[in-house]
């Protein structure tokens, strides 16, 4: 779902629009014993900002893109399976099933990366796109611990290499 993006100064506001970009629906994948079925959808976010482009003027006043692409695996024997199968880095996405429950959401949010991407790349409507990290939904306390966390702004992404330890038993950090 897009939704709309308002700017306020002072007391005026000017609220952009999300615009979609067509649904993008490959031919199943057929196996023996399973189909598995993909769909994106998203498109440019409400507000404009600047983004770096490979032409003069090197800059370009549009708005980013969000997109995910779900998965749908139907087995021959019943059973099924849905995923998150790829999604832009920002904002997070989340999935639910068919009774309307949470079921998965995607584990990292990059904003810094996202906005800073050049325009149209790394999007499926130009041939890009990238799996993205997942994880289960918790309980009711965690989802509200997060979601304040998120809209108070006050938390610090940080980068570790592969096998550093941020913090050790005992220490105060």
């Amino acid at each position: 779902m897009l939704g709309s993006t308002t700017v306020r100064l002072r007391s005026r506001g000017l609220t952009f629009a999300g615009v979609a970009l067509p649904d993008l629906t490959p031919p199943p994948e057929v196996q023996q014993d399973r189909v598995r079925f993909t769909q994106t959808a998203g498109g440019h976010t409400g507000a404009p900002v600047p983004r770096p482009v490979s032409r003069p003027p090197f800059w370009q006043l549009t708005a980013p893109i969000a997109w995910s692409t779900v998965a749908l695996t139907l087995g021959a024997d019943g059973a099924s399976t849905a995923e998150l199968a790829a999604a832009s880095r920002f904002p997070r996405h989340y999935l639910y099933d068919s009774a309307g429950r949470l079921i998965r959401k995607s584990a990292l949010i990059r904003y810094k990366d996202w906005i800073r991407q050049p325009a149209q790349q790394r999007t499926p409507w130009e041939g890009g796109g990238e799996p993205v990290p997942v994880t289960a939904v918790r309980g009711p306390a965690e989802r509200s611990l997060a979601d304040t966390i998120l809209v108070s702004g006050d938390y610090r992404q940080h980068d570790l290499p592969a096998g550093a330890c941020r913090c050790r038993s005992g220490s105060s950090d």
